[in-house]
């Protein structure tokens, strides 16, 4: 394990910035974005940012995967230069980097998407260990994760007060802690009681998945509430849905790939016409059983890193914690 100084923080940035594209948390307005770092001021005793900074980076809200044009012979494809970019984020929550680590699974598949690769493999992420839960819709360790999880990342960064304890995960995570000072056995003490400080202040409830009811009427009952904005999908660490759209004629054009939401109505729409979610309450059962059902059964894990951004940010105050106890109590 490594230390950084709090006062050697901002010379270790700049020498990454000399090899690497450096994304950390500043505050924009009255929120906290990810930004390319250019030596402006970095908070990092942020919460959480409002966009989960290493979806927005892996998996652009749109991009194009390749343009095409007809011709006598045929359509010409021409696919997306591949970015390669080497890039760090610097300061992400466990959630977040959970949360890739789950996109992974929807991407790594045979054969792997090659868009979102050349990103993942250029990318190294170091994660910033929540010392106090950062909302009081934070539910990490309901899903099997912890304030201080290193799912996703390459580094983990512990706040000691006058510096970060860096513990590296993987070999490129030790690669670019290369030349840090060794910490010392008190500073590994410290960063241990913190996390488990950090993981007493969680209260944790129960998902209980086979409870999970489908004619169940809760689905009707929150379909009621929900507006169907989608920001519960759209801000969520670990949701992939996409789209993908033609943008110009039959003569020529492009393909270009776009965020999507179960939540709207389009989005199940089968190329017959028939759509086999067309109310809102299949809509919204469709999101919790996605999340704490079929991903279970499939990768033996959630869907879902309790970032708490749907419940902090929904309009209507849906709460995914009051539904999940709801269905257990009537399982």
């Amino acid at each position: 394990m490594f230390s950084i100084d709090k006062e050697k923080l901002d010379g270790l940035l700049k020498d990454w910035a000399r090899e690497y594209e450096v994304h950390v948390p500043c505050k924009v307005g009255d929120i906290t974005s990810f930004e390319l770092y250019g030596g402006e001021e970095i908070d990092l005793e942020f919460q959480n940012s409002r966009m989960p900074p290493i979806k927005k980076i892996m998996m652009p809200e749109s991009e194009t995967l390749y343009r095409y044009e007809s011709s006598p012979e045929g359509y010409k494809i021409k696919p997306e230069e591949l970015d390669e970019r080497k890039r760090i984020v610097f300061g992400a929550r466990p959630c977040d980097c959970a949360g890739i680590e789950r996109i992974d699974k929807t991407f790594y598949q045979n054969p792997p998407d090659p868009y979102y690769d050349a990103r993942r493999r250029n990318t190294i992420i170091i994660g910033l260990a929540c010392n106090k839960p950062p909302f009081f819709s934070c539910f990490c360790t309901s899903v099997g994760l912890s304030p201080h999880s290193t799912a996703g990342m390459d580094v983990l960064l512990t706040d000691l007060g006058g510096g970060y304890l860096a513990e590296p995960m993987t070999e490129r995570g030790k690669e670019v802690l290369k030349g840090l000072r060794r910490a010392s056995e008190s500073e590994i003490k410290q960063a241990k009681e913190l996390h488990e400080k950090a993981d007493e202040l969680l209260e944790k409830f129960e998902i209980d998945n086979n409870a999970m009811d489908f004619d169940a009427r809760v689905w009707e009952d929150e379909a009621e509430r929900c507006i169907g904005c989608g920001i519960c999908t759209f801000l969520c660490p670990s949701c992939s849905c996409f789209t993908l759209e033609n943008i110009g004629s039959t003569k020529k054009g492009k393909m270009v790939r776009i965020w999507e939401t179960c939540q709207f109505p389009a989005y199940s729409i089968e190329a017959s016409g028939h759509n086999p979610r067309p109310n809102r309450k299949e809509r919204v059962r469709q999101r919790l059983f996605d999340k704490y059902r079929y991903s279970f059964d499939k990768f033996g894990e959630f869907d879902c890193v309790g970032c708490g951004r749907c419940v902090d940010l929904c309009p209507v105050n849906i709460d995914v914690r009051e539904i999940m106890l709801s269905v257990k109590e009537a399982g």
